[in-house]
């Protein structure tokens, strides 16, 4: 008695797990999930330019180019290396060596001739945008040509021009002979409280896909006559919809710099909401008045009521007679039947 009884409870329970996996098939999937989704989209490209600072804020630049390049990545970018970009574009830029060896041979035409050609190579590449070294070197040995020569006004010109790129720019007084010295103070002072100029947006345009990315960054730093700081970040797509856009900040203490940067690009390139996968509930609805269609007959509450009673009755009978007859110290066939 006691072992059709609880065979009738288990067969009971595996025919309910069987109609349960027929007439819901999607329950399985839900319960456990795909692991591996769909791959995740290609992160976007971004060039990050050097920012542009007032001389007085010369040495903070590194700091906004990292903070904003940090930002950038955390809102999922792939920031382009500049060095990278700049050696890149200028591949085919030929050494300044040959134009040195003419200017210690004092053959100074020749010597800046060859240096201006570098220069025009480089800038053609936008190697100013990325604040690229060669083009600084070669600037410098044309700077000191044309003192040699006796080209002051030019020379002063091309001055400015370099320390308006690189404002944290100082020569070293044991290369730099007392006349170069001398003409690079006069710069720095005509320099003095001016303001960085911003980018153009064709400029960035043609930098940024010259560089592959899928858009350029540029920052750059003022003050305002009372010592206010502002920075104005402009972000410029490099194809597809969208035009540039143009987010001045004003910038309080060091340690807000960060928040005041990172809500800026935030308005820019809002974050992706976060998908949290959630097991989809399937609701228990009260029988009430039908709405027209034919309900399925496994799908309704009755039905599995019914067969809860009668996997939950056959297993209680089936333990009750066996504890019941377990006084009889048969003990092992019960256990052997399970």
């Amino acid at each position: 008695m006691t072992t059709g009884t609880t065979r009738i409870g288990v067969a009971g329970a595996l025919l309910a797990s069987a109609i349960w996996a027929i007439a819901w098939p999607g329950t399985a999937a839900a319960e456990d999930p795909h692991s591996e989704g769909p791959p995740a989209a290609a992160a976007k490209t971004v060039l990050v330019l050097p920012t542009r600072v007032p001389d007085a804020d010369a040495a903070s630049r590194a700091t906004f180019d990292l903070l904003i390049a940090t930002s950038l990545q955390e809102l999922g970018f792939a920031v382009v290396d500049n060095e990278k970009t700049a050696a890149a574009l200028d591949a085919s830029t030929p050494d300044l060596a040959q134009a040195r060896e003419l200017y210690l041979g004092l053959r100074f035409p020749e010597a800046l001739e060859a240096a201006r050609a570098i220069r025009v190579d480089i800038l053609s590449h936008h190697g100013d945008l990325l604040c690229d070294s060669r083009l600084t070197e070669a600037e410098l040995l044309m700077v000191r040509t044309l003192l040699d020569l006796g080209e002051l006004e030019e020379a002063r010109s091309l001055a400015g021009a370099v320390l308006e790129r690189e404002p944290g720019l100082r020569l070293d007084p044991v290369e730099s002979p007392p006349a170069m010295q001398a003409l690079w103070v006069a710069a720095l002072e005509k320099r003095s409280g001016m303001q960085p100029k911003e980018q153009a947006a064709d400029d960035l345009v043609a930098i940024g896909k010259a560089a592959g990315a899928a858009y350029a960054v540029a920052a750059t730093a003022k003050r305002t006559p009372d010592g206010v700081g502002w920075l104005v970040l402009q972000i410029v797509p490099t194809a597809g919809p969208g035009g540039p856009s143009r987010h001045p900040m004003a910038l309080g203490a060091r340690g807000t710099w960060a928040r005041a940067v990172r809500l800026k690009l935030e308005e820019r390139f809002p974050p992706p909401p976060s998908e949290v996968a959630a097991t989809p509930v399937v609701p228990v609805v009260p029988p009430g008045p039908t709405d027209g269609k034919k309900k399925v007959w496994y799908k309704s509450w009755w039905f599995w009521t019914g067969v809860g009673i009668v996997v939950v009755g056959g297993a209680v009978v089936g333990i009750a007679v066996g504890v019941d007859r377990s006084g009889g110290g048969n003990n092992g066939s019960i256990d052997a039947e399970f």
